[in-house]
């Protein structure tokens, strides 16, 4: 019993592990030699902004191996627990949270 359960965890894990080598193998190939700089805006207000600054985390992961991306959080009025909570999310993923004159500045370009 033990046995079976060893074998499919090892499966599973040896499928993960494929997965990755094919995603990471496809992304260097569409690679080109020159790396650009690209930027990712997300404009955080409105319904679950921490949702969709994970989310532009994740899209940022996958176009990491492309060019080099950075991610730009602006605070459309989100409340101060949350805005804090966004502001934490954006540290530890090496991201800029950009709020008060900034943000003005920003949701008028874009």
């Amino acid at each position: 019993m033990a046995e079976t359960v060893l074998s499919i965890v090892a499966m599973v894990l040896c499928v993960a592990g494929a997965v990755s080598i094919i995603k990471w193998t496809a992304l260097k190939v569409a690679a080109s030699d020159t790396k650009g700089k690209s930027i990712y805006v997300v404009l955080l207000d409105g319904n679950a902004p921490d949702i969709r600054l994970q989310m532009a985390f994740q899209t940022v992961q996958w176009e990491n191996a492309l060019s080099d991306v950075k991610v730009y959080a602006v605070d459309g009025g989100l409340d101060g627990e949350m805005a804090e909570y966004c502001r934490e999310l954006c540290e530890r993923n090496a991201a800029v949270f950009v709020s008060g004159t900034s943000a003005e500045v920003l949701k008028e370009l874009f």
